[in-house]
């Protein structure tokens, strides 16, 4: 697998991402129930954007809000096809060596749908820890997981 990342804009790459997150609503991923166009532009226009190409292909992103205390990973998104091809890890791999090139913020935190144990599995495979829980948090009831990696 030949992969680049490539950090964006969301003017170059709006189109992609707003397709790709349609697309999983459409789909039935309860992750994209609350990533309406207008939420999904306003985060785009305040995070950091990377886009993973593998072969040539958009394959996923990776949203991140600049530092406070810390990195926040807003959304992220693997396109069906290269899904459990090792896609994930390696975007998320080298967006955590250019954010720690970018910043001396010692810590990634960022949040997910209790129901979504395929993420849940992603994120534990990159070292992210569970460190909270908010109770019906998400519009449909559902709990967040919060996660943290030192």
């Amino acid at each position: 697998m030949s992969l680049q990342i490539r950090e964006t804009t969301s003017g170059e790459d709006f189109e992609y991402i707003a397709n790709l997150v349609e697309s999983a609503r459409l789909g039935g991923e309860s992750w994209a129930l609350s990533w309406k166009p207008s939420l999904l532009l306003s985060e785009l226009n305040s995070a950091r954007i990377f886009i993973a190409i593998v072969n040539s292909a958009s394959a996923g992103f990776i949203l991140v809000r600049p530092p406070g205390a810390a990195w926040e990973i807003t959304l992220t998104a693997i396109a069906p096809s290269f899904r459990k091809s090792g896609v994930f890890s390696a975007l998320f791999s080298e967006v955590l060596s250019i954010l720690r090139r970018s910043a001396p913020i010692t810590e990634v935190h960022l949040e997910v749908r209790a129901d979504n144990s395929a993420a849940i599995s992603a994120y534990e495979s990159c070292g992210f820890v569970a460190v909270g829980r908010r109770r019906a948090y998400y519009s449909d009831g559902a709990d967040a997981i919060l996660f943290k990696r030192a």
